[in-house]
């Protein structure tokens, strides 16, 4: 009886031991409602996980390849089943991620059936898909998260589709990863949101990439990577009134960041990363008074040297309680790694 009474699996496995497929007998599981495979092989789930009539949260990813900061480093799973039988248990559904489109379009508008979905991952989208997608999550009123990948970098995240006044006005996390001709129009009326991140995005100057952004009036957290091709990233006067933490990374062609009177006056963390033109701090005395972490990886030397030797520059710094820079993106190895904290300071 104990396989009829369990009701969560999670995790089922891990990095040390990455499950291949879903066993058989997972589908004996009757009274299930939570199964969570995190960084496993698997990449289809079975026809038996249609016996699941409690599932709740099905959340499986995979890593194709151990660096994090590659486009296509987490895989999604494909349904086995056809788009009826894959959906027929999964009416209740609350959480459903990664799964992956792009063998299977008509999943997407089949998707709708699941209007009590709080969070929602898709992968391998194509830009076509975008008129189907926008159809489906605004019928999701409960939608919290929504994590949408293209299937590679190049690929276009097509979301200008959403009819006037329908968007998923609880949505709280956004994650975008593919390109985009500008920010959708949709995204400044999300007023609920906390976090954003936003990647491979590509924009240029014209696609004004902040705009749509800086009067979100509760945006906590945002992360960019490689989101814009500018020269020039202007945060203008008494935006972002809420942001607690920003990350800018792999902005190749930047080498100024511009920050006007009272803008972020909230943020406490800071992390730029990769932008190999950006050569000088993008905050002087006054700027940020509540930073507490600046965090930089893989910056250019001159970046660098400027924190380590102008005493101008030192000045502007002073308030900020860590400052660390490592070479290697995302990590503190100690080969490479510098505590430019002031309490170093000498």
């Amino acid at each position: 009886m104990l396989p009829f009474l369990l009701s969560t699996v999670n995790p089922l496995t891990s990095c040390q031991n990455r499950l291949l497929q879903f066993p058989r007998s997972i589908e004996k599981l009757g009274l299930l409602e939570t199964l969570e495979l995190n960084d496993t092989l698997v990449t289809n789930l079975p026809k038996g996980i249609g016996k699941l009539h409690h599932l709740r949260h099905l959340l499986v990813y995979c890593n194709a390849v151990n660096n994090n900061m590659m486009f296509g480093a987490a895989q999604g799973v494909e349904f086995s089943t056809s788009k009826k039988s894959a959906l027929s248990i999964s009416n209740s559904l609350q959480k459903l991620s990664l799964i992956k489109v792009n063998t299977n379009k008509k999943f997407l508008k089949a998707l709708g059936e699941l209007k009590d979905l709080r969070r929602l991952g898709l992968v391998d989208l194509h830009r076509e898909d975008g008129r189907e997608l926008c159809c489906t999550i605004q019928k999701m009123d409960d939608l919290s998260t929504l994590d949408v990948r293209a299937t590679s970098e190049d690929e276009y995240l097509d979301l200008d589709h959403m009819q006037s006044g329908s968007p998923p006005l609880l949505l709280q996390h956004l994650y975008l990863k593919g390109r985009l001709k500008r920010v959708t129009e949709w995204i400044p009326k999300l007023t609920s949101l906390k976090k954003i991140g936003l990647k491979w995005s590509k924009m240029d100057a014209d696609a004004e990439p902040l705009t749509a952004l800086q009067d979100l009036p509760n945006l906590m957290e945002l992360d960019l990577v490689d989101y814009y091709t500018g020269q020039v990233l202007g945060f203008g006067d008494e935006t972002f009134k809420k942001l607690v933490a920003l990350s800018i990374d792999k902005f190749d062609k930047l080498n100024l960041i511009s920050i006007g009177e009272k803008a972020m006056p909230m943020l406490k963390k800071l992390t730029i990363s990769r932008c190999q033109n950006l050569k000088l701090l993008p905050f002087s005395s006054g700027d940020l008074e509540l930073l507490e972490e600046l965090l930089l990886f893989d910056m250019p030397n001159e970046f660098i040297a400027e924190s380590e030797t102008d005493s101008e520059r030192r000045e502007d710094l002073k308030h900020v309680g860590v400052i660390h820079y490592s070479r290697h993106p995302g990590s503190y190895q100690s080969d490479g790694f510098k505590d430019l904290s002031p309490s170093k300071w000498r």
